[in-house]
């Protein structure tokens, strides 16, 4: 309907390598028959282009899309709240915090996903709060108030899923979100050569503080991660 030229990219061909080995080493090397999760494969594969395909001819779908995920995030960090304050029910007799999922370690991750987003419209939208109210941004007003909630309230509940690779991927979205708002208007070359000492030591700071965070987390779930490796060990020699 529109003559909009969709370009290909290395994520899309990533993607579609990934898609095609998972698929490929299913088949050949275990000999399995097509599978509810084969066709899952496929149709997340077809819709991924697809999505692709409409952001590009329709630009302002992407924001709605965005705003879904926030919806859904800050309806799963309250699902979690309710679970922790014995208002809602779990879906797993071991665990008091699931939302709306299984098991509280894809919800965790589920939440840590939406943690970047949440903080890039954040950091977006502050300057439209800056200036003189105008009904024609109520959208970005919207946007707003939801990613606000959306962060404190995932902010506030992922620490208690236990879950230590969401708060890596949470941290580390987070950290690019920061790391692009801050150098966008700045050549980081320049930026280098004025703040050499000053950047050296914040580097130096965080490496130190990454691995005591490390260690920190290896020790909270010390049997869990002994075991996985374990499981990793056995795994490799058969």
């Amino acid at each position: 309907m529109k003559n909009a030229r969709v370009n290909i990219n290395i994520a899309d061909c990533l993607i579609l390598l990934f898609g095609i080995t998972a698929l490929s080493v299913s088949y050949f090397i275990h000999s399995s028959e097509a599978t509810t999760k084969h066709i899952l494969l496929i149709l997340i594969l077809l819709l991924y282009f697809y999505f692709k395909t409409v952001f590009i001819q329709h630009k302002s779908a992407r924001y709605w899309l965005n705003l879904f995920f926030l919806l859904t995030g800050l309806i799963e960090a309250c699902w979690g709240f309710r679970q922790l304050h014995g208002y809602a029910l779990s879906y797993h007799g071991r665990f008091s915090l699931t939302g709306s999922f299984f098991n509280p370690g894809p919800y965790a991750c589920y939440l840590s996903i939406i943690l970047p987003i949440a903080l890039y419209y954040l950091l977006r939208d502050w300057k439209c709060l800056t200036i003189k109210f105008r009904l024609r941004y109520w959208f970005i007003y919207l946007r707003f108030a939801i990613a606000a909630l959306t962060f404190i309230a995932i902010a506030s509940v992922l620490p208690s899923t236990m879950s230590r690779t969401s708060w890596l991927a949470g941290l580390g979205g987070c950290s690019w979100v920061l790391f692009s708002f801050t150098t966008r208007k700045k050549c980081i070359k320049t930026y280098y050569l004025a703040h050499k000492k000053r950047i050296i030591f914040f580097l130096s700071c965080l490496i130190i503080l990454f691995l005591i965070g490390c260690l920190g987390i290896y020790f909270l779930k010390k049997d869990s991660a002994d075991g996985r490796a374990f499981i990793w060990k056995i795994s490799i020699q058969t």
